[in-house]
């Protein structure tokens, strides 16, 4: 579904585009401490990690313009529930990945608040000494 966007995108308040949906959230994912990005497993996987540890997939396909993060299991439970465009994470453990592609409810407000969500998970899984300094934990 490619659900257009009007007015100022990062107002949080409109539906992002595909488009503007994996521009954001790569935005917000580089502007958090410790983040590297590349493609270690194909061109249209841009991976992204704290320290070792994957939080944030964007797939640069065509056909398939998503996100994949972490997520807590019953809280991505209920998004997908309240949610067309959530779906199990794709590629990694069902349970605790999901999928985003851009659709009706997709926020800029939202979708700031998974990528956050999903690297504060990451960064909590890692020893004190491993994570990166000013993260908010």
């Amino acid at each position: 579904m490619n659900v257009r966007d009007s007015g100022d995108w990062r107002s949080g308040t409109r539906s992002l585009s595909q488009r503007r949906l994996q521009t954001l959230a790569r935005e917000v994912a580089t502007s958090l401490p410790g983040v590297s990005h590349g493609r270690p497993f194909v061109e249209k996987l841009d991976v992204y990690k704290v320290g070792d540890k994957l939080f944030m997939i964007v797939t640069d396909d065509p056909y398939e313009r998503i996100i994949t993060l972490k997520a807590d299991p019953d809280h991505a439970s209920a998004l997908r529930d309240h949610f067309q465009t959530v779906t199990f994470g794709r590629y990694l453990d069902k349970g605790h990945w999901i999928s985003v592609g851009a659709g009706r409810g997709i926020t800029p407000q939202l979708l700031t608040e998974l990528v956050n969500t999903s690297y504060q998970l990451v960064v909590e899984s890692m020893p004190v000494r491993d994570r990166p300094k000013n993260s908010r934990t």
